[in-house]
């Protein structure tokens, strides 16, 4: 009897002791988990704020290389999705793309691009668009011009034409493409196979968009 008693204790004791050393050893393996697990977020946290870090770089590279390189690129994408919406609520405007260089194959790039823009936008292209030169070109150098001219040719131009040029200015700005306004010719010429066309384009509801070299 008494030892079985005894016995009884022991037992106690022991399962006692083995439960308390079970509980100690849940609780610290629950502690080391969750400090494993919160390394983990860590790392996670860290490994997003490293993606998000590496995508602003590429668009900030994106963005270099859009603004240092041929500028048709700047004119697909969201951005030509923008210019051409925008300029959709002039519809039927009449323009005409004109280059100052016929040596430059990113002038001519640009000029054939912003042609089908215009076109897609619904505007009223001039055939002559963007194979023909600006005559202005010659005064000053046209080496030492650049960006885009926008301007009406006609020296008497509708009031709606004038505030068109304007506003195409501000957008082809918000491109970004360096474009200002400035003073186009009625006198638009093409040099070919060593003789020289020229035409008039002088309406005074027209726009004229001059595409000069890359600044």
């Amino acid at each position: 009897m008494i030892i079985g008693v005894i016995g009884e204790g022991i037992f106690e004791t022991l399962a006692s002791r083995t439960d308390t050393e079970l509980r100690q050893r849940f609780s610290d393996e629950l502690a080391a988990a969750e400090i494993q697990a919160g390394q983990a977020n860590e790392r996670a946290s860290k490994a997003q704020q490293d993606a998000a870090e590496l995508r602003v770089v590429a668009d900030q590279l994106e963005e270099h290389n859009l603004d240092t390189g041929p500028r048709q690129l700047l004119l697909y994408g969201k951005r030509m999705d923008n210019f051409v919406s925008a300029i959709q609520a002039f519809r039927d405007q009449k323009v005409e793309i004109r280059k100052c260089q016929f040596n430059s194959k990113e002038i001519a790039d640009t000029a054939e691009r912003l042609t089908t823009l215009f076109e897609r936008a619904k505007w009223n292209v001039s055939p002559h668009s963007p194979q023909w030169g600006e005559s202005n070109c010659l005064f000053p150098d046209p080496l030492a011009a650049f960006g885009i001219w926008v301007g009406t040719p006609n020296p008497n131009p509708k009031a709606i034409a004038r505030e068109r040029a304007q506003q195409l200015v501000k957008l082809l700005n918000r491109i970004p493409l360096t474009a200002s306004m400035h003073s186009v010719r009625v006198e638009t010429a093409r040099a070919e196979s060593g003789q020289s066309e020229a035409a008039t384009y002088g309406d005074p509801d027209a726009i004229v968009v001059v595409v000069l070299s890359h600044n």
